[in-house]
């Protein structure tokens, strides 16, 4: 009996050998459990990336976008380059919320350059939000000055903001890393130029690709650059149709130096002025066949270009 006790009570001993041969089975069923999840993980859907996820992207991989923002019957385009963002307009004061809501979906926190195309509301109306709520370094805007309430507002957010003020000039650039923007309006000599035709009208340009940004510049201010630049510095891929696709702008000289293959619409639905006209609808259509994008219908409107070619995000 006391043998047996004795046999009872002995420990079992491992070997060294008998140690790493258990270690290497562990091992080896770690890695296959690794191995059976990979492969009933889901398979990764490149369909998947959605519009907003090309919003936030902020202009990674050398990409600028163009975002034409839907703030109904006015204007606001918002511009990301790798350096930075860019805000051109910022529609009528009561579509600052849905502006602001636009530019928080898109995470922008610093303006580099803020540019209102003139003082019209519907232009500038969002103008003193942008200002207080996100931080602006440079304003870009023409000579001309009103008195309107909406307009002190800006010019009072501006002075608080403390930004550096331009009044933009024909032939002048401004800069954002590789990006470019050159001023061909409105021109200062011009008295006879009304709000509409003090437009602040720029190409843009990001590698091979151009837009031509006009504000609601008409038949007089087209007339005052065509006169002033030539076609070959006019040219461009994209075209935002002055004035929101009136019938005042976007006139057949203007189209024919322009030459361009995609069109931008901004304009509210079912708006009063019954923008955008018929006129401007045939003489943009030679041009761009199927091509007219329009905030009416679609809402936001967002193109990307990685300087070779422009890409809508539909």
């Amino acid at each position: 009996m006391a043998d047996k006790n004795k046999n009872e009570n002995k420990k079992i001993k491992l070997t060294p050998i008998s140690v790493i041969v258990i270690l290497l089975i562990c091992a080896l069923l770690y890695m296959i459990s690794l191995y059976i999840d990979m492969l009933n993980a889901p398979p990764e859907d490149s369909s998947s990336i959605t519009t907003t996820e090309v919003i936030v992207s902020g202009g990674e991989l050398g990409e600028v976008e163009y975002h034409f923002i839907d703030v109904g019957q006015g204007d606001a385009t918002l511009i990301r380059t790798p350096e930075g963002d860019i805000l051109i307009d910022a529609g009528e004061n009561s579509a600052e919320e849905d502006l602001k809501n636009y530019l928080d979906l898109c995470g922008v926190e610093v303006l580099y350059y803020a540019v209102f195309t003139h003082p019209d509301s519907d232009h500038i109306g969002g103008a003193d939000m942008v200002l207080a709520e996100y931080e602006v370094l440079n304003v870009i805007k023409p000579e001309l000055e009103k008195t309107t309430k909406v307009y002190t507002r800006m010019m009072e957010a501006i002075a608080a903001e403390g930004c550096t003020v331009y009044n933009a000039l024909p032939g002048e650039t401004y800069s954002l890393g590789e990006f470019d923007m050159f001023v061909f309006g409105p021109d200062p000599n011009n008295k006879k130029l009304d709000s509409n035709n003090s437009s602040i009208v720029i190409k843009a340009t990001w590698g091979d690709t151009t837009a031509m940004l006009t504000g609601d510049a008409e038949e007089p201010a087209e007339e005052s650059i065509l006169a002033t630049f030539s076609a070959d510095d006019l040219g461009s891929m994209l075209l935002k149709m002055g004035h929101h696709g009136s019938k005042t702008s976007s006139t057949d000289a203007w189209l024919a130096a322009v030459r361009p293959s995609i069109a931008i619409i901004s304009c509210g639905k079912d708006n009063s002025y019954g923008h955008p006209h018929a006129e401007a609808l045939a003489r943009i259509t030679p041009y761009v066949g199927e091509k007219i994008y329009r905030t009416d219908e679609l809402g936001s409107i967002v193109f990307v270009t990685n300087g070779a070619e422009f890409v809508y995000q539909d």
